[in-house]
């Protein structure tokens, strides 16, 4: 008699029996059940591997194994496995189950289906880009291992003519350093939408026809497990088809200004309706009109890099279905020129004013910080301290801003010396003169670091009384001396 299982729970076999009398159990035959795969993923990314088992396994032999799988509603064929387990990689949305065969019996387990997302990892550096109407699950660039130090790529995800990108998703990411953000646009130099880091949520909706970019960056320090977000499109990539002449309106600049030059910038046209069959023509000015230079590719939004001049841009736009063609208006990046500082500073003694000037290349509007030993700050061009002490000599700092743009730090020293203490002797010889003799006065003095100038006059003052009769007149003068207006302290070079 043979048997065959018609269920299967909890591992055992049930159902009813068939067969006849000759091909009886007890002739050393098994019976055959029916088999189930057990749990495996019902979603995956796609390339990965996945494990797939049975949970019975018939011992004895003559028991063969087949395993099946139907790729994308194709139809099932026979898989490469003819084991009890099967490990594939699938790429499409793929269903698997498995053929048991014991001698002249068989039986199919029950069916997994296994759903597979598109990943797209955003790459360690670099970019790279997801065509508009392509649903990924957007990973950082380890996959499903934890991210590496000093990462810094983005991906862009196109928008087509009205495409809506949704972006939701977690993220597990260092709290202080390391970021995850949104762009509007292609590249990094548009608006930021979105910059997040730690642990939670991320969340978001572009406008219909706005491309974004996903940028992540990640410092020295920790590594963690990153972000997975799940990136849908709705709306219509290609847009309807485009009729009569376009109102392109006036472009739009990802940067309206810079000091000295502009990196990158992104050109668009947002108040175009997103529609078929335009065809796009960027131009620029450094003279704020003609002549005209042709750049860019034939697209509604461009990337420009290395801007050194004021420049204008328009677009000249055209509906091939007319065909017809209107130049947009314009916008334009204008360029600053950052100023220069040359700051001067002297040498004084405690007590005196220290003057501070400023020179710079700026014009009117510029604004200036000065920064200094003792705690000085002052946003005077030419600021005086006032009777400065010791305290206040050491190095100045000066920077200039001039529409938005700040000069690099100039530097000056002042120096405040002490005021030294004079010791000095003063002498008359002869000391005793007659009315209307004279003598020869002299001082000495010494500082360190500071000569004695020569003095053209000394105040004398004094009283004296004739001697005695038949004497010569004599006249006592007391030389008197004031170091403070006979001595000029001069420091030694």
């Amino acid at each position: 008699m043979r048997f065959v299982a018609a269920a299967h729970i909890n591992g055992w076999c049930l159902g009813a029996w068939r067969g006849t009398a000759e091909t009886s159990y007890g002739r050393g035959e098994q019976p055959l059940c029916c088999y189930l795969q057990k749990p495996g993923p019902t979603t995956t990314f796609s390339g990965s591997q996945i494990n797939l088992s049975l949970q019975t396994v018939t011992v004895g032999s003559g028991v063969t194994y087949q395993w099946e799988e139907n790729i994308n509603g194709g139809g099932w064929g026979n898989a490469p496995s003819t084991n009890p387990t099967y490990s594939p990689s699938p790429t499409q949305n793929t269903q698997y189950r498995c053929i048991v065969t014991c001698g002249a019996n068989s039986t199919t387990s029950n069916v997994l289906a296994v759903s597979v997302l598109q990943s797209q990892l955003v790459p360690f550096t670099g970019s790279n880009t997801v065509a508009c109407g392509t649903d990924v699950v957007l990973l950082d660039h380890a996959g499903a291992g934890d991210y590496a130090n000093y990462a810094d790529g983005y991906t862009v995800l196109d928008a087509g003519n009205a495409g809506i990108i949704t972006i939701s998703g977690t993220r597990v990411m260092e709290t202080c350093c390391d970021h995850l953000y949104i762009y509007s646009g292609s590249g990094i130099g548009g608006t930021v939408y979105l910059d997040v880091n730690s642990s939670g949520a991320v969340n978001y909706v572009g406008n219909p026809g706005e491309t974004l970019t996903v940028r992540f960056t990640s410092d020295v320090s920790g590594t963690f497990s990153g972000f997975e977000l799940n990136v849908s499109y709705s709306g219509s990539c290609a847009g309807a088809p485009c009729a009569g002449t376009p109102v392109p309106g006036s472009p739009a600049s990802t940067v309206a200004s810079g000091c000295g030059s502009v990196t990158t910038a992104t050109l668009s046209l947002p108040n175009l309706p997103f529609e078929n069959n335009y065809s796009y023509q960027w131009q620029s000015s450094t003279t704020g009109g003609a002549p005209w230079t042709n750049i860019g590719t034939d697209a509604r939004e461009i990337t420009v890099t290395n801007v050194t001049a004021t420049t204008t841009y328009q677009c000249v736009v055209t509906c091939t279905n007319g065909p017809a063609t209107t130049t947009s208006g314009t916008v334009v990046i204008t360029i600053y020129t950052t100023p220069t500082v040359s700051p001067t500073a002297g040498t004084i003694c405690s007590g005196q004013d220290l003057q501070l000037t400023g020179t710079t290349s700026g014009g009117g509007g510029t604004t200036f910080a000065w920064t200094g030993p003792n705690g000085f700050t002052s946003t005077q061009q030419n600021p005086v301290i006032t009777g400065a002490t010791p305290a206040a000599g050491g190095t100045y700092s000066l920077v200039a801003t001039e529409n938005g743009c700040a000069s690099a730090p100039g530097t000056t020293n002042a120096v405040v010396n002490v005021a030294p203490t004079i010791t000095a002797t003063a002498s008359a010889i002869p000391d005793q003169i007659c009315a209307g003799g004279s003598t020869q006065l002299s001082v000495s003095a010494t500082v360190p670091g500071y000569s004695v100038a020569t003095a053209s006059f000394a105040p004398v003052s004094g009283s004296g009384t004739a001697g005695p009769s038949g004497d010569d007149a004599t006249l006592s003068v007391p030389i008197g001396f004031h170091s403070h207006s006979m001595v000029r302290l001069i420091p030694m070079p």
